[in-house]
């Protein structure tokens, strides 16, 4: 590996995220984000112009409900953020981050999530939300 190269990696899993939960902004909640697009729209013809060599049908892609979660050094949330447009159900996949480390959510963590009363405006993905 070369060096530096681990940093441009962390940055590119930054951006992917950052883009996951731009574009999956108008999903429902209760539905997983899905985008169908022709052909036409996701592939570019063949240098010989002959569009017989493209392939044929629809592309579906899923994006998984999530929300990222800061805990601060007692464990307890600060803040977070969804890529659903609606304030956390307690049913998404969980990232938690604990003093710059990702950890594994605890069973309490997710009832606290299910449980706790959301205020303010959702409707934009990927906005941090105080606690």
């Amino acid at each position: 590996m070369r060096a530096g190269s681990w940093v441009r990696g962390g940055a590119a899993v930054a951006l992917m995220a950052t883009t996951v939960a731009a574009l999956s902004a108008g999903a429902s909640p209760a539905e997983p984000v899905a985008a169908n697009r022709s052909h036409e729209a996701i592939c570019h013809p063949a240098s010989s112009g002959d569009v017989g060599t493209l392939p044929v049908g629809t592309v579906t892609a899923t994006i998984p409900r999530v929300v990222a979660v800061q805990l601060d050094r007692e464990g307890h949330p600060v803040r977070l953020w969804t890529n659903t447009g609606t304030c956390p159900r307690g049913d998404e996949q969980l990232v938690v981050d604990r003093s710059g480390h990702r950890v594994r959510p605890s069973l309490a963590l997710r009832r606290e999530i299910a449980r706790h009363v959301y205020r303010g405006d959702w409707s934009q993905a990927g906005v941090w939300h105080r606690w």
